[in-house]
């Protein structure tokens, strides 16, 4: 498929995406990154490995998000525990 095709494809979604990203994630500049992630990802993936665009993109940010939360979750514990003298380094 032509880049302008693929590009246009995804332009049909990025509402949808950011609106997905930004109620998981709960910031602008975090849904956006969130986006912008799963354009890379869209642009880098292979034309025959996306049966369903919509699914493809949704199920790409999706998982970016919940890895997102998942790090940011990590973080938190690691710098309270800091925080709170309970872990040494």
């Amino acid at each position: 498929m032509q880049e302008s095709i693929r590009l246009a494809e995804f332009d049909e979604y990025r509402g949808l995406l950011f609106s997905i990203a930004y109620r998981m994630l709960g910031t602008v500049s975090d849904a956006e990154d969130m986006v912008q992630e799963t354009f890379l990802r869209w642009h880098t993936s292979k034309e025959e490995d996306v049966a369903n665009p919509r699914s493809y993109l949704v199920t790409i940010l999706s998982r970016l998000c919940i890895n997102h939360l998942q790090l940011a979750r990590v973080h938190a514990k690691i710098h309270g525990r800091l925080a709170t003298g309970t872990i040494v380094l």
